[in-house]
């Protein structure tokens, strides 16, 4: 796909797709995404590399 993109994940079988974003900034340690993806949307933010469209993914709480 062209353009920022993030892995999201989907609540009722945990696997995961692309979803493009359109990003407003840059700040420190953190990315502002105007738009792409709604409030309580899943993103993968470790292990990315690893993902293909589809495959099944499990997380963990904050912190841990």
């Amino acid at each position: 796909q062209q353009g920022p993109a993030v892995w999201v994940v989907d609540p009722d079988d945990n696997t995961v797709s692309l979803q493009n974003i359109l990003v407003d900034r840059f700040e420190t340690g953190k990315i502002v995404v105007i738009d792409g993806i709604a409030d309580g949307t899943l993103v993968v933010t470790q292990g990315a590399q690893l993902l293909y469209p589809g495959r099944v993914v499990s997380f963990s709480e904050p912190g841990q």
